[in-house]
């Protein structure tokens, strides 16, 4: 009896683990989460280029259940569940959105050279 118990509840936890496994976010989840929280609100075009950043400057690590997502080395955010957690740092897409705009125009000044 104590046999069918323990085997009953290994596989409860290897279903648990399981469906834990199956809805872990992955990048493209977490960068359609950072960029429709932090939308610029200029258009799909910036939208756009901001997300390309976005996916370019966000590192991934995933573990068995859970990734963590680091966006410039600095803020760290946890995918579980199909959920993200983590606190969007408004500074970051301020630096995010400089940087992008700064690269623009040093790109229009080459081709003009």
């Amino acid at each position: 009896m104590k046999f069918i118990k323990y085997m009953f509840t290994l596989i409860i936890i290897i279903g648990i683990s399981v469906l834990l496994m199956a809805v872990r976010p992955t990048e493209e989840d977490f960068v359609e989460w950072y960029v429709e929280r932090n939308h610029t609100n200029l258009g799909s075009f910036f939208d756009e280029a901001f997300e390309l950043v976005v996916k370019a400057r966000t590192e991934t690590q995933d573990y068995l259940i859970f990734s963590v997502f680091k966006v410039d080395g600095k803020d760290y955010y946890v995918g579980i569940c199909n959920h993200i957690f983590g606190q969007s740092s408004v500074e970051q897409v301020r630096n995010t959105l400089e940087e992008l705009v700064d690269q623009a125009l040093s790109a229009t000044e080459d081709k003009g050279n």
